[in-house]
């Protein structure tokens, strides 16, 4: 729904309260699974002026390190869950809390950081990094959503959870399709992430003025079979994937494919250190864009930049600056592409 008043219904007709809705047939939705539920960001009235006027909007990727601050622990031959007690997790929540004060201060409207990575230190890092700059900044902070990677949880699930602009935990989703691989010698495949309650809760972003903002996480958009079912029945404008995985071509292609059905645009946060250290390409950017009459997509890649001998000491991140205004023949959307260093 993209608008709901809190006061009293003032209208006997009930549909003249809301602008639209999505109807879902819980017949036809997954077995155990709660329907989506849909949270209602209403944005300052500077926010929504600058953004009638110039159709942007900024979002930050953390590719966090080249090194891992987690360890796979493995149950049994190929089953694993996610052990943070073995790493250090100060250094990099210091260094994650430098990255969120710049993105802030570099006018970022969403944050989104990778999978995994996001242990309760560098969560507790995000948030008092956010209040900082809301009371340094006041009213001219451009900060509208934070999507927290994804923490493995005490109780085995893989959850992101979303932040407001005032370090406020407003929303969680909970990966629905686990890491899986080819079976030894055999056809088929065989799960290896242990997930407790896969897909328990998906809370969706409504921004006003803007529309649905889906979260995901890097097997739920590969898979084709969650991400998808959702952006068929609620259409958000925009995917926000956060992922640890060597390899981006099947994301490339799912992030097409929803361009071209649902016009969906989307960002895909990978961390740095799933990516083998000579490949380039580590994430990207992806807007809907007009070829003539056809729908397509552009995609930008986030690219590393001769940084890894100093990733342990710096880290960085990239702002993504989605550019929405369109003129047939003169201009088409587009995403510019800017590297921090973290000194």
């Amino acid at each position: 729904m993209n608008e709901a008043g809190r006061g009293r219904t003032v209208s006997s007709n009930f549909y003249e309260q809301f602008e639209n809705f999505r109807f879902i047939k819980e017949n036809r939705w997954k077995e155990h699974l709660d329907v989506p539920r849909i949270k209602y960001l209403q944005l300052k009235k500077s926010w929504r002026n600058k953004g009638e006027e110039v159709h942007r909007l900024k979002i930050a990727v953390m590719p966090v390190s080249c090194k891992k601050n987690f360890a796979f622990k493995f149950i049994g031959e190929s089953r694993f869950v996610v052990d943070y007690l073995k790493c250090d997790q100060i250094q990099l929540a210091e260094r994650i809390g430098r990255a969120v004060e710049t993105a802030i201060y570099e006018g970022s409207n969403i944050i989104v950081l990778p999978e995994y990575v996001v242990s309760q230190e560098v969560y507790h890092s995000v948030q008092k990094q956010i209040r900082k700059c809301h009371r340094e900044l006041r009213g001219e902070m451009g900060l509208m959503l934070v999507f927290a990677g994804s923490t493995w949880t005490k109780d085995g699930n893989n959850v992101m959870r979303i932040l407001d602009a005032w370090g406020e935990e407003v929303g969680e989703y909970y990966k629905y399709s686990p890491y899986v691989k080819p079976k030894k010698e055999k056809h088929g495949f065989e799960c290896c992430e242990v997930l407790s309650s896969p897909g328990k809760c998906c809370d969706i972003m409504a921004i006003e003025n803007i529309g649905l903002f889906l979260p995901a996480i890097c097997r739920d958009v590969i898979d084709g079979e969650y991400t998808e079912e959702l952006a068929h029945y609620l259409l958000p404008v925009f995917i926000i994937i956060a992922a640890w995985s060597p390899s981006l071509a099947q994301f490339a292609e799912r992030q097409r494919e929803m361009a071209n059905k649902y016009f969906i645009s989307s960002v895909l946060a990978n961390a740095c250190g799933s990516i083998r250290k000579r490949a380039l390409k580590i994430g990207n950017g992806a807007i809907v864009c007009k070829r003539g009459t056809i729908t397509q997509v552009c995609k930008k890649d986030i690219k590393r930049d001769n940084c890894m001998a100093n990733c342990s000491k710096e880290g960085c991140l990239y702002l993504l600056d989605y550019d929405f205004s369109y003129k047939e023949k003169e201009k088409n959307t587009d995403i510019a592409i800017t590297r921090y260093n973290m000194e």
